[in-house]
């Protein structure tokens, strides 16, 4: 009986330990969501910049992205060749934008407001078939808007 209960024990830490892996993988990892207001969307917490620019030139469509201002800035100084393929961003954790506009002169339109739910309201008027939805946090321990745009999201 005591083997049992440590064969036990043993597969539940084993069903964790991949529960938790898969967490962070989900985390750390862009993310499809499939169709959302026509637009194919996808999400990323805390995306390596490099890594995040060769995706958002590789896309089909124009990005509508949804972003920090901090990541924005970061992202357009140091690889302004994506500016071309943003149509819209909306900067969701500030009501306003901090640096100098010729960052993002290529970009489409450029928004900034106060919330996660004020930027969804917002994207809710540009929604559009031949877009593709982009949704960045810069940190995956940012769990409540990253969690606010996947509920959003299905």
């Amino acid at each position: 009986m005591n083997k049992k209960l440590i064969t036990n024990l043993e597969d539940e830490l084993i069903k964790a330990r991949k529960e938790g892996l898969e967490e962070i993988r989900k985390r750390i990892s862009m993310q499809g969501h499939g169709k959302t207001l026509g637009m194919d969307t996808f999400s990323w917490a805390a995306p390596n910049f490099e890594n995040l620019a060769t995706v958002v030139q590789n896309f089909p469509f124009p990005v509508v992205w949804l972003a920090r201002h901090e990541q924005l800035r970061c992202a357009l100084t140091y690889y302004p060749e994506i500016q071309n393929q943003l149509d819209h961003v909306i900067i969701y954790d500030q009501g306003n934008i901090q640096f100098k506009k010729e960052l993002y002169d290529n970009v489409g339109n450029v928004a900034a407001v106060g919330s996660i739910d004020h930027a969804i309201q917002l994207l809710q008027a540009i929604s559009n078939e031949k877009k593709i939805l982009l949704f960045t946090t810069d940190d995956s321990d940012n769990c409540s808007d990253l969690e606010f745009f996947w509920e959003f999201a299905s």
